[in-house]
């Protein structure tokens, strides 16, 4: 489900949760407000595309299409990914550190 209907483009940096296209005084999302207070945050979404698509720097792991009759199991596979993704980034202490899971 996209921006638009019957279109399925993903604007992940510009999604409230994880976006970090633009600056505040363009777009609030939780990142850009989390800027505000310390700029070296790291794992925000930038520009269009499915999890699959961008790079696994990018730490939105959320699946396309999901449904909430199969939420335990989509959890469980968006934690492993994104500590997946954690993991390959240097400077990360094995996951430490805080995460933001939306429901939307």
């Amino acid at each position: 489900m996209g921006l638009w209907p019957k279109t399925n483009i993903e604007f992940r940096g510009a999604a409230f949760p994880i976006g970090g296209d633009a600056t505040i005084d363009g777009l609030i999302t939780i990142p850009n407000i989390l800027r505000e207070f310390n700029n070296h945050l790291i794992g925000v979404s930038h520009g269009m595309g499915t999890r699959d698509q961008l790079p696994e720097t990018q730490l939105s792991v959320a699946e396309s299409g999901a449904t909430t009759d199969k939420m335990p199991e989509q959890m469980s596979l968006s934690n492993v990914v994104a500590l997946q993704r954690l993991r390959k980034r240097p400077g990360i202490r094995g996951g430490v550190g805080m995460r933001v899971m939306v429901e939307q």
